[in-house]
């Protein structure tokens, strides 16, 4: 058995997804990839797909990407239904939190742990070798009873407007979460953002307060304009030349326990591209979005100078160093029409690319 539910609180729909087609798995980072473009398939003859992809996934899309050891679950999971059906949002009563019980819920860290962690990070960011980590850890508890009402209990309190009840096998997914990751819609990508968060207060006058002291914080408004940069960084990867913009910025939207800070990229999707070329005002190619860059042209491996504006990379250090590769401007006329073209970085190292 599988299933799926969505709930918003914010418009009051709530809907279930029925008639059971099949499920679609990954449980090899090999096999990510293939299970997401069969769920596109689904989707695109006019099924319903819904699911989940895990952290650990990560290594399926680049396998530059390092996860920890320990998961055993799906990396990916997503059921699909043939239609839709509406139905009332979930009901709390007072035997609604009689219906499960959950234990103390007990961080996979200690205090030790969390702070060598957090020295590592810091060390990383002081280094250059990162812009920003998120350095998270699960809690775990023991579960027993109805995972609805325990859905039931969160939509209740948190009112969130992308609330989600996944099942199959004996796993459940319950989220309550306020914040849209992202939409597609027409070609045009949407992410929502939230970063910033200030409490509500305990009367009228106190409540504005608190909105404008988040409103007019130079740390949350710096911590948020950080994810800005990161999303539009990641969305220039696979958009359109020049259609990223930032729609919003720092608006600060009313909950019913917080104010929070929420900002709004959007970008027109570009077909079969995973990464982007930057170029200056000179029209010189500088590097991408995540590597630098290299040219084969007129038999010779050629990399833009720094001086043309771009981060110069260790692997392009050492590539320089051994001659393997030469410095020169390159147009964008040139890049087009160079022999072969590769991306480098010491993560992910030589990697051919085609200009499309």
């Amino acid at each position: 058995m599988f299933g799926a539910r969505f709930d918003d609180a914010g418009s009051g729909r709530s809907f279930m997804l029925k008639n059971n087609l099949r499920e679609i798995v990954a449980s090899e980072a090999s096999e990510v990839v293939g299970a997401i473009r069969s769920a596109a398939k689904e989707a695109a003859v006019g099924n319903w797909v819904a699911g989940y992809v895990t952290f650990d996934a990560a290594p399926g899309f680049d396998d530059a990407l390092v996860v920890q050891d320990g998961y055993n679950g799906p990396l990916f999971w997503f059921g699909v239904f043939g239609d839709s059906v509406d139905v009332d949002p979930p009901c709390v009563t007072p035997t609604t939190a009689e219906g499960y019980s959950v234990s103390r819920w007990v961080p996979a860290y200690d205090r030790t742990q969390y702070g060598s962690a957090f020295t590592a990070v810091f060390r990383h960011i002081e280094l250059g070798d990162s812009y920003q980590v998120n350095l998270t850890f699960p809690f775990r508890a023991a579960f027993s009873g109805q995972a609805e009402s325990m859905y039931a209990d969160l939509i209740s309190a948190q009112q969130g407007r992308y609330a989600a009840h996944l099942w199959h096998d004996d796993t459940h997914i319950v989220s309550a979460s306020p914040e849209r990751f992202f939409s597609v819609k027409g070609g045009r990508i949407a992410t929502r953002p939230m970063k910033g968060t200030a409490p509500r207060g305990r009367s009228p006058s106190e409540d504005e307060a608190e909105r404008q002291k988040l409103r007019s914080s130079e740390k949350n408004r710096a911590e948020n304009l950080m994810i800005v940069d990161l999303i539009r960084n990641d969305l220039g990867r696979i958009a359109e030349f020049g259609t990223v913009t930032v729609d919003e910025l720092f608006t600060v939207e009313q909950y019913r326990t917080v104010w929070q800070m929420v900002s709004e990229i959007s970008a027109t999707l570009r077909p079969d591209a995973d990464d982007v070329l930057c170029v200056n005002e000179r029209g010189r190619v500088t590097e991408s979005t995540i590597a630098n860059v290299v040219f084969l042209i007129d038999g010779e491996w050629v990399t833009p100078p720094v001086s043309d504006g771009l981060l110069p990379g260790i692997l392009r250090g050492e590539l320089l160093k051994s001659h393997t590769i030469m410095e020169r401007h390159v147009t964008i006329a040139e890049a087009r029409a160079a022999d072969a073209v590769a991306l480098i970085n010491s993560v992910r190292g030589w990697r051919p690319a085609v200009i499309l």
